[in-house]
């Protein structure tokens, strides 16, 4: 499963200077050098992670494919939302209760996705079917 980057921003350590490496016996440098790529390979899997989301989600809009489930995510504010296509993301709402406006029309089967925008943490689809509902897809579900 990709984790999605708003919850990789708070299982990332606190501390951008890093520990003294006294135990490891490292030298500082090396420290330094080995905390730097760490943020590196951070943030292209940050990139990876929302271009992968982009694309199924783009796929989503080009082909009209209805959403089909609506079940509980792996946290409280997480859903995963199933399409037709065997497609699964991990949603949240955008604002309070669009979550709940999804679950109530996805069993009639007339949600799709109408188009969607990129923001700082996620890609926020714009839904047909329940409108003004839209939720943030933060991660794709396995």
């Amino acid at each position: 499963m990709l984790v999605p980057s708003w919850l990789r921003l708070r299982l990332r350590p606190r501390r951008d200077v890093p520990s003294s490496g006294d135990d490891l016996g490292l030298d500082p440098a090396d420290i330094l050098e080995l905390a730097e790529i760490e943020r590196r390979c951070w943030l292209e899997e940050r990139a990876a992670s929302t271009a992968l989301v982009a694309a199924a989600v783009h796929r989503l809009v080009v082909r009209r494919v209805p959403a089909r489930t609506l079940q509980p995510g792996p946290l409280k504010s997480l859903a995963v939302l199933g399409f037709a296509d065997g497609t699964r993301l991990l949603v949240r709402s955008v604002r309070t209760g669009d979550l709940s406006k999804v679950a109530l029309a996805v069993p009639n089967g007339h949600v799709t996705v109408h188009d969607c925008l990129r923001s700082t943490d996620a890609i926020v689809l714009e839904l047909d079917g329940c409108r003004p509902a839209r939720l943030a897809a933060a991660g794709i579900a396995p």
